[in-house]
């Protein structure tokens, strides 16, 4: 073994960086797009659409005069998305329609109001 005389040195440099995160607070859903009002007749169909922001996604409720609306295919159909949910009625009742979307930090409500005019004959 023989030595040169040269003497080889590694450095392993650390390299900080500071990163942000953000950090979004949980808030109750947000209404982006609400019941409206509608003035309809009796033999028509009405679809109501509601669409929130929530995160986590919301789970959504439908009410007709404050009573439940139970998923009947001949006179209701509720379809649920993500954060997304649509209410259709065969021949609808009058009064006040409400939707109530639900996540772990809150509840959102929103109302229409709907008038049903009977048919008239002529």
């Amino acid at each position: 073994l023989e030595s040169s005389g040269r003497t080889t040195r590694d450095f392993a440099e650390e390299h900080w960086s500071s990163e942000i995160k953000s950090y979004v607070m949980p808030e109750p859903p947000k209404f982006i797009q609400v019941i409206k009002a509608f003035r309809v007749l009796a033999t028509d169909t009405l679809t109501l659409v509601v669409e929130v922001q929530s995160d986590p996604p919301a789970i959504f409720e439908w009410f007709c005069n404050d009573r439940p609306i139970q998923q009947n295919r001949r006179k209701f159909k509720a379809r649920h998305g993500i954060n997304i949910t649509t209410l259709t009625v065969e021949g609808p009742e009058q009064g006040v329609y409400k939707c109530t979307a639900r996540n772990p930090v809150g509840i959102s409500t929103t109302y229409g109001y709907v008038t049903v005019n009977g048919t008239t004959l002529f």
